[in-house]
């Protein structure tokens, strides 16, 4: 019998930018755009200084850009001070039926990955795409539920598609195999 979690990875992992409509890759990439904006506005406020600064005192192979850092980081850690630096004032998107943070989990993660890896506009809107879809799908299989629990869905629900499997990049099951270790 095969589980959600596989039938999910085989669908993210075949996924091509042909197979996404136009409407949907236009979307995908407004919600890129106003999270990297959310990002840049905190940025500007002042907003989780010392986040990022503990993730370049980190060190390690310099793969990815860090907004308001000069220096790059590993993937990895570019990928959650920019994730940390876009949620800070918390006008980032909400995916109602999955109350989760969508963009903030997966943009982040994926611009790092890509970024390390040297990918193109076409994988990286792809597997903004595929991340985005997997992480309202986790959310909306119990809506509500993970506050019920005292949990914030937009970490429970991101970390399905946003994880780290090297130690390069945050490179998670759901990418398409170009973008993964």
């Amino acid at each position: 019998m095969t589980t959600a979690a596989e039938t999910i990875a085989s669908w993210a992992t075949s996924l091509t930018i042909d197979d996404i409509p136009a409407d949907v890759q236009e979307h995908a990439k407004l919600h890129a755009l106003d999270v990297l904006g959310c990002g840049l506005a905190a940025h500007a406020e002042g907003t989780a200084g010392e986040g990022r600064a503990t993730m370049a005192e980190l060190g390690g192979e310099p793969h990815a850009t860090v907004i308001g850092l000069d220096e790059r980081l590993p993937a990895a850690n570019a990928a959650f001070a920019n994730a940390m630096l876009c949620h800070g004032l918390d006008f980032d998107d909400t995916h109602s039926d999955s109350v989760s943070h969508v963009s903030v989990v997966v943009t982040p993660a994926v611009l790092a990955a890509g970024e390390a890896l040297g990918a193109d506009g076409r994988d990286v809107l792809t597997a903004i795409v595929a991340g985005n879809e997997v992480t309202c799908r986790v959310g909306m299989a119990a809506p509500g539920a993970f506050h019920k629990r005292g949990f914030h869905p937009t970490a429970i629900c991101g970390i399905s598609s946003s994880t780290s499997t090297g130690t390069t990049a945050p490179v998670g099951w759901w990418m398409p195999r170009h973008l993964s270790i």
